[in-house]
């Protein structure tokens, strides 16, 4: 029994053991806005920071502001601001900043821990064929209060070869009418488990139920 329980648990733990981060935030600290910059470069370590550099935009900055400090990336958006967080190539078909990033099987995963009003992030994935071609996919996190949201790569759409994605982009765009502050702490990338992940899970939750049982009796 504890041979099994021991091969079983050697199979599913690897199905989880890949996530890594697109941004944790926890690096490349800044401030931006009502008087600050509209476009600023941060470079982190790639453990925390995909790629290595986040690129950020915030327009109508003028009465809006964005921060990264102590872990988490806070946003006050006014009526006309937009906030983007560019990661990787994105748009430009820069070969130097291309992600080369395999996302296939792959989802994305937004923690907020600060949530004013319903609020919705787009996300969006791009890469270029070499020869004139863009090809961009999206997908929209709603938040209703804190809490994670996740979509797999594969529901974005737009053609994009998932296991050569050049660049990500978040943007914090949500109701044009809405304002108050934003807050997320992290945006990871976790692996979708495969079925025979799934039917591994339910085997050793069985397994672990029926050796509980067995020593009740």
């Amino acid at each position: 029994m504890k041979t099994l329980l021991t091969l079983l648990t050697l199979c599913v733990v690897p199905a989880f053991s890949q996530s890594f981060f697109l941004d944790s935030f926890d690096q490349g600290d800044f401030s931006t806005g009502p008087t600050g910059a509209s476009t600023i470069t941060q470079t982190g370590d790639p453990e925390h920071i995909l790629g290595e550099d986040r690129t950020v935009r915030l327009y109508n900055g003028s009465t809006g502001s964005a921060s990264v400090s102590a872990g988490e990336l806070s946003y006050t958006r006014t009526e006309n601001t937009i906030l983007l967080l560019n990661y990787g190539s994105f748009g430009d078909a820069n070969d130097a900043t291309h992600l080369h990033a395999d996302l296939s099987n792959y989802r994305l995963e937004l923690t907020a821990t600060t949530v004013p009003d319903p609020f919705t992030i787009h996300a969006e994935i791009y890469d270029y064929d070499g020869v004139g071609g863009h090809y961009f996919g999206g997908a929209d996190f709603s938040f209703s209060g804190p809490g994670t949201v996740g979509v797999d790569f594969e529901d974005f759409g737009g053609g994009i070869d998932l296991t050569d994605v050049a660049g990500v982009q978040i943007n914090f765009v949500s109701d044009p009418f809405l304002t108050g502050t934003f807050a997320i702490s992290q945006a990871q990338i976790t692996p979708v488990p495969e079925p025979e992940a799934y039917a591994a899970i339910a085997a050793l939750g069985l397994l672990g139920f029926a050796i509980a049982r067995r020593r009740s009796i």
